[in-house]
């Protein structure tokens, strides 16, 4: 139990001595919250889709994969950030890698003919030759 106090000690400090984490903190604890609300009233909200296919309504590796990298290449820009590490190349690469990824992804699906605009385009797979 002491090991517990003495964390949330050392974290209330780091609060205390940094605005920039304590806003950041707070951001994130209210952001979850309007998500919470969202999904409890409204009836076209679902955070699942944060993680599930929306064709096969299953979990995705390729969803999971990407919210987790979200989160974790978003708290190591914070970090950076809050050691006033950051220059212009971790931005940039912290960009193109998000931009390549979803580009990439974009790609492999119209390729494979598994996207939307690819079945749009053939309707509903009928020929119309006679």
């Amino acid at each position: 139990m002491a090991a517990i106090a003495t964390v949330f000690q050392q974290l209330l400090t780091a609060l205390a001595n940094n605005t920039l984490a304590t806003l950041l903190l707070l951001a994130i604890i209210a952001g979850v919250g309007v998500l919470v609300y969202a999904q409890y009233r409204k009836d076209n909200f679902d955070l699942r889709a944060l993680i599930v296919d929306p064709v096969t309504k299953q979990p995705s590796i390729h969803q999971i994969g990407q919210l987790t990298a979200l989160v974790i290449s978003s708290w190591g820009l914070t970090v950076l950030v809050l050691h006033d590490k950051l220059t212009e190349a971790y931005f940039s690469i912290y960009m193109a890698v998000w931009a390549g990824a979803n580009t990439l992804d974009r790609f492999l699906t119209l390729r494979d003919g598994n996207g939307k605009d690819h079945h749009n385009d053939e309707g509903d797979g009928s020929s119309d030759q006679h």
